[in-house]
């Protein structure tokens, strides 16, 4: 899609398989720069509940050239969505994008082979204003064009940041950026005015530099996770963070932290699962039993998790941080589910919320037979609540949900 002109809203769609290819350069000419596999936007554009899948943009083949030098190989911008006017995302899934540099131009008679293109944004290159909110980047891919004059850098494996970006409530994981011995930021890439992240969790991204982040300029992070990210230097984060309290950074190598930071962990491993479906439009890291984040964050105002599960969601047992509401640090909030239960007919009908995934149903006809209980079929989703039918009632029944 190129999204030029008035306000403009799309909902519920799947974008999947779009590709951009810029155009081959000339004799000695660069190739042409591509932006946006999936959506160029320029004017207003609000993304609710939408993903966009597995696509593409690619910088155009450098020109080739015979005794002098070849061109370059294009850039490229946003493997998803290239941004330049003003865009926000609620509730949104990008996965499996990339976006890559072309390749650069061949010498043929003794002359010098081009560079290859640079690549900016595997999942999102904005240049105006973005707002993520209750989304999740994974698995997409800056990569930089090769060539004989030298590899172009992969930058943003998530996100490519040339403006202003908030991120509330948002899982950054499993991104990368390659392509040369000078690639950076895995997960983002902040080269603008402003990069605000709350409530959110950036973990698994890899880079040379700045495997989680990769800052030009200083960063408000509050009630974060930052963590398992990988780089030669500045494994969670490159740069400076302005902390507002309230993150668990687990390596804080290559990061110089400013501000708040009375109730920040530091080097602690967060325990967190795979990144899995847990309830929500897109995936989460859901911490483990035994977390170190569970109830020791502070909301900074969000009331529910990126699954949209409330928030907080506050553990008698566990004492909270000081000053802290019970809120877990990070994109998901653990909680307990209740099981509502009814009889229709010769059936008991079950159901809990659907953003509380990862749970199953047992049965058992008497409840102190501890090891006789049965795990019974997959739900369906219905509406905002996860619905298991079992039938038909032949004797009294016990049921429970047990997390998977």
């Amino acid at each position: 899609f190129e999204v030029l002109s008035g306000n403009v809203s799309i909902s519920g769609l799947t974008l999947a398989n779009g590709r951009y290819v810029g155009t081959a350069g000339g004799f000695e000419q660069n190739g042409d720069l591509a932006r946006g596999g999936g959506i160029f936007n320029q004017t207003t554009l609000a993304l609710n509940d939408c993903i966009l899948s597995n696509n593409v943009a690619i910088g155009g083949q450098g020109g080739p050239t015979a005794s002098g030098s070849a061109g370059g190989g294009g850039n490229g911008l946003g493997g998803a969505i290239a941004n330049i006017g003003t865009l926000g995302m609620t509730n949104c899934y990008l996965v499996a994008s990339s976006v890559r540099g072309g390749t650069g131009g061949v010498a043929t008679g003794g002359g010098i082979d081009g560079s290859g293109g640079q690549a900016n944004g595997g999942a999102i290159y904005s240049a105006g204003p973005l707002t993520l909110v209750r989304c999740a980047l994974a698995m997409n891919i800056a990569g930089g064009g090769s060539g004989g004059g030298g590899n172009g850098s992969g930058s943003g494996g998530g996100i490519y940041n040339d403006a202003d970006v908030t991120l509330l409530t948002c899982t950054i994981a499993s991104n990368s950026a390659s392509g040369s011995s000078f690639d950076l930021g895995g997960g983002i890439y902040q080269n603008g005015t402003t990069l605000t992240i709350r409530s959110s969790t950036i973990a698994g991204n890899q880079a040379e530099y700045g495997g989680g982040l990769f800052l030009s300029e200083a960063m408000d992070c509050g009630d974060t996770i930052l963590a398992y990210n990988v780089a030669g230097t500045g494994p969670d984060c490159s740069g400076t963070i302005n902390s507002s309290d309230y993150n668990l950074i687990q390596n804080t190598s290559g990061a110089t932290i400013t501000g708040a930071t009375t109730h920040n962990l530091t080097g602690q491993n967060p325990m967190l699962g795979a990144l899995a479906d847990n309830g929500g439009l897109s995936p989460t890291l859901a911490p483990l039993a035994g977390s170190p984040v569970i109830d020791q964050g502070k909301s900074f105002g969000q009331t529910m998790d990126q699954r949209g599960a409330p928030r907080p969601f506050d553990f008698p047992a566990i004492p909270n941080a000081t000053g802290g509401d019970g809120s877990d640090i990070g994109a998901v909030e653990v909680g307990s589910p209740q099981l509502a239960i009814q009889k229709a007919g010769n059936a008991a009908v079950l159901s809990w919320p659907s953003y509380y995934g990862g749970f199953t149903v047992q049965s058992v006809t008497d409840i102190n037979m501890a090891n006789a209980w049965t795990t019974l079929g997959a739900p369906v989703v219905s509406g905002n609540q996860y619905v298991f039918t079992n039938s038909p009632l032949s004797e009294r029944k016990f049921y429970r949900l047990i997390g998977n």
